[in-house]
């Protein structure tokens, strides 16, 4: 049942600030960056709900590149959310994350897949993204090829 179809234009629009301030509120996003909001958010509660996945928590906008730390090891996770098969862009080389954990969604943002790199693979994997001649940072594409060889931790 679609509860939008009645509404007008700008009544519609209207409920964009209001969900994204009760998004927040909850807690499921930190900024309005909804599409990496969700992704962390579905990635935090995929390690905490599955006994064969690290305990990880979520850090504060505060560190770049880090977006969850594990609390038994210390060891540090980046996430990247997509809809399509390619990550956002990574804008340097250095060693920022010890794990890097994509969150695939379908095209109305449902969570399909999630994948776990090691930087090792992350260096391995990433392809240099150029934009209009510039060069624009690293992605991964995440093409049915890599899949194969990618450790799946969702679903």
């Amino acid at each position: 049942m679609n509860t939008f179809i009645t509404l007008s234009d700008e009544e519609l629009i209207d409920i964009y600030p209001n969900l994204i301030q009760e998004l927040k509120k909850r807690g499921i996003i930190s900024t309005k960056n909804v599409a990496g909001g969700f992704g962390e958010y579905y990635a935090h509660q995929t390690y905490k709900n599955n006994e064969n996945l690290p305990d990880i928590e979520l850090h504060s906008n505060n560190y770049p590149d880090v977006d969850a730390v594990c609390n038994e090891t210390g060891k540090t996770y980046q996430i990247k959310s997509m809809s399509h098969n390619e990550t956002g862009k990574f804008s340097n080389n250095q060693e920022r994350f010890d794990f890097l954990i994509i969150v695939q969604f379908s095209d109305n943002y449902r969570r399909e897949t999630m994948y776990e790199l090691t930087w090792e693979e992350f260096l391995e994997y990433r392809t240099k993204k150029i934009v209009k001649g510039i060069d624009d940072g690293w992605v991964v594409r995440v093409t049915n090829m890599l899949k194969d060889k990618l450790k799946k931790v969702y679903p």
